[in-house]
């Protein structure tokens, strides 16, 4: 398990703090020659952070989520990574202020090593 910790500070808006805890790992698929990338975050928000966001002017748990990413290599410098991600908003109130409290997530990365 890999844990991270950020913390964003907004200096110019909404004058807040936002701090996110995550716990990512790496499941190999040998018949796909890949791993499958999962990680599950929680977010906590402080009140200025919530009330400029979510109009909520508390510190709060804000949100949660889980991300799954599969890393395709389709040559040696090319590799396509579709991503899947799902996102909720965990706080009673906070879920009550917004008309969608969930939201569902798909994508997909294209990189390549030069």
């Amino acid at each position: 398990m890999q844990p991270t910790v950020s913390i964003n500070q907004d200096i110019d808006e909404a004058k807040g703090s936002y701090v996110s805890f995550s716990l990512g790992n790496e499941l190999p698929v040998d018949f796909l020659k890949t791993q499958i990338e999962y990680s599950a975050t929680v977010g906590w928000g402080s009140s200025n952070h919530n009330g400029y966001y979510y109009e909520v002017e508390k510190n709060a748990f804000a949100d949660a989520g889980f991300s799954l990413e599969i890393p395709f290599t389709l040559r040696q410098w090319l590799t396509v990574t579709p991503v899947f991600s799902w996102s909720s908003l965990i706080d009673g109130q906070v879920r009550k202020s917004q008309s969608f409290d969930d939201h569902l997530f798909f994508g997909a990365t294209l990189s390549c090593d030069l």
